[in-house]
């Protein structure tokens, strides 16, 4: 197939409203677009593309059409919700060794979870978000934030330890007026003190202290 055939075949087929399903004029179009320096943003293409990779049952991983893909959505002011796009990014980044620091991938598995009513119990995900929210200088109150990691933490049976969980469980515990009763946090705040030499002078945990001994004594 001559160049001048191509580009005839691919004027004819836009008109008609066709996509480019024909594999030679396919490698084609991608091959002059290459040459060109072009991306491959055009709809029709894209879409062929897509239908092809699925037919083969293969992923999105090429980064050509993974970046043309993102180019598209950002034009149009969407996320990047679409399933397939999401698994690949992120296959690509764990692949890569990288996180999924890139706010718009971030944003669109956040928006995703919320959908599905699922907290954030990705690992990959957690991780980020806290690697994020440590990087511009805030806690972790967010209170989704926080239910996922207490649940991961109670999943391996572990405590409270992590400063920063502990400082969020505390500050929030403070805007609600409530104390620190939980058993398992105050177990965890009394052994960080310990392991700092500290007493437990602070007002909140006294009052914790004080609180759980009535309550014993009025059981007895």
């Amino acid at each position: 197939m001559t160049t001048q055939t191509t580009e005839r075949e691919g004027m004819r087929r836009r008109e008609a409203g066709e996509g480019f399903t024909h594999p030679l004029l396919l490698a084609a179009l991608m091959s002059r677009r290459r040459e060109e320096g072009e991306g491959i943003e055009n709809p029709l293409l894209l879409a062929a593309l897509m239908s092809r990779r699925r037919e083969e049952g293969e992923g999105i991983e090429r980064p050509l059409l993974l970046a043309a893909l993102m180019s598209r959505r950002r034009e149009e002011d969407e996320g990047i919700e679409r399933p397939l796009l999401l698994a690949t990014l992120l296959r690509r980044r764990q692949g890569e060794g990288e996180g999924i620091e890139r706010p718009l991938l971030l944003a669109a598995l956040m928006g995703r979870r919320r959908e599905e009513g699922n907290g954030f119990a990705n690992p990959l995900l957690l991780a980020t978000l806290m690697s994020r929210r440590r990087e511009e200088g805030e806690g972790i109150e967010r209170p989704l934030l926080l239910a996922a990691l207490l649940s991961r933490r109670r999943e391996e049976s572990e405590g409270f330890a992590h400063p920063l969980l502990l400082a969020a469980l505390m500050t929030g515990r403070r805007e609600e007026d409530g104390g620190i009763e939980r058993p398992l946090l105050f177990a965890t705040l009394m052994r960080r003190r310990r392991e700092e030499g500290e007493g437990i002078e602070r007002p909140l945990l006294l009052a914790a202290l004080m609180a759980g001994q009535q309550e014993q004594a009025g059981a007895h």
